[in-house]
């Protein structure tokens, strides 16, 4: 989607957290665009509809659950020319692995949107929860890069807890 050489508008967009906002709430993911890919603008931050991202609201800290708050986006996928209906995520043009977190743990979310601003989760549980007992992840399981292939999806992504990998 981007623009001819000159032209105002924006080239560039970004999902990220938003480390003023409050964390347990959906304010705490937001999106920029730019022109020039440094200099950004039309700070808004994202909301949702459907099946809560996060169960916080703007404004209240009365969230519960895995998603009760986020520290962002992990990974972001926009696939132009897609119907945006139904309920497969990627029949969307913006589809996005983000942090959920209790307060305690962090897990990885799935979200889907027509225009990358108001969107619904696919799901009421993580689609990467952590790993149970003393894994290498059963406290988190989140941040990382998300690759599809011809073999499918590949998620290289961080975990904590347990041994700590020893």
């Amino acid at each position: 989607g981007a623009s001819s050489c000159g032209s105002s508008d924006a080239k560039y967009k970004i999902w990220y957290w938003d480390i003023n906002a409050q964390l347990y709430s959906i304010c705490a993911l937001a999106t920029a665009e730019s022109v020039d890919g440094v200099n950004w603008t039309n700070d808004t931050t994202l909301s949702q509809s459907g099946t809560p991202l996060v169960t916080g609201d703007c404004g209240t800290d009365g969230g519960t659950g895995w998603n009760r708050g986020s520290y962002g986006p992990v990974d972001l996928f926009y696939q132009p020319g897609v119907s945006n209906v139904g309920a497969d995520p990627w029949a969307y043009s913006y589809v996005m692995y983000y942090d959920g977190t209790d307060g305690s743990s962090e897990v990885t979310g799935l979200a889907y949107s027509s225009d990358g601003l108001s969107w619904s989760a696919y799901s009421t549980s993580p689609v990467l929860d952590k790993g149970g007992g003393n894994a290498w992840d059963c406290d988190d399981a989140v941040y990382g890069t998300v690759y599809k292939d011809a073999y499918g999806y590949h998620f290289w992504y961080s975990g904590g807890g347990g041994d700590n990998g020893s």
